[in-house]
């Protein structure tokens, strides 16, 4: 049987899943189910520390996924001659992958500065509280990935700079419950508030255009 293949005909047809291209806010609420399903799992059957670093990676995963999306939505939005030329629809992509990266700090204040061009309210100030902790705490998305990491080509690897873990000791204990409901938070503001305001945001441009 292949690695990618379908269930076998004396296999439950539910053991099957579709593969198709997801853009990226398909993958980030991909992403933030997972996480959601370590916590029910956290919950249901008891702590497993283990699951702590895959549960932070996948809520931060899915909170650098669904702004890179709302950034590419923003562009699409605003008009020519706008301030930020760095963030032109036809450019958009470049500077995601080369200049932001990772980097939750730059995301949040690039999109920040796009929805103030468009007029629109920016991300309120808890959600950027989430998104900068986040940032503070694994800056290049390596720390959530990897027991060990190095900050350039040439420096030494070291340990990955985990939350309250000190001198390679016990760190102090984490909420993973009340954690969780701060990235979700967070999560379903962008996904779901900010993208639906786009949307609409979208339509009013569509319907303006119409009339001219």
């Amino acid at each position: 049987m292949a690695i990618f293949g379908p269930a076998c005909p004396d296999e439950p047809f539910r053991n099957n899943a579709i593969m198709w291209n997801f853009d990226d806010r398909a993958l980030a609420m991909g992403f933030a189910d997972t996480a959601q399903l370590i916590v029910d799992h956290w919950v249901d059957r008891g702590p497993n520390d283990a699951l702590f670093v895959p549960l932070v990676y996948n809520c931060r995963h899915a909170l650098e996924l669904v702004l890179k999306a709302a950034i590419r939505e923003a562009a699409a939005r605003l008009p020519d001659g706008r301030i930020d030329k760095a963030l032109e629809q036809d450019r958009v992509d470049e500077w995601l992958a080369d200049e932001a990266v990772h980097n939750l700090h730059k995301l949040a204040f690039r999109l920040d500065r796009m929805l103030a061009e468009l007029g629109l309210d920016t991300l309120p100030s808890d959600t950027n509280r989430v998104l900068l902790e986040i940032h503070g705490l694994d800056p290049n998305g390596q720390s959530f990935r990897y027991a060990q990491v190095r900050k350039g080509k040439d420096a030494p690897f070291e340990d990955a700079p985990l939350p309250l873990v000190k001198d390679g000791n016990y760190g102090a204990n984490v909420d993973v419950v009340a954690m969780h409901k701060h990235f979700d938070e967070a999560f379903t503001l962008i996904s779901d508030g900010l993208m639906s305001v786009l949307g609409q945001y979208a339509e009013y441009q569509r319907d303006m255009a119409d009339w001219q």
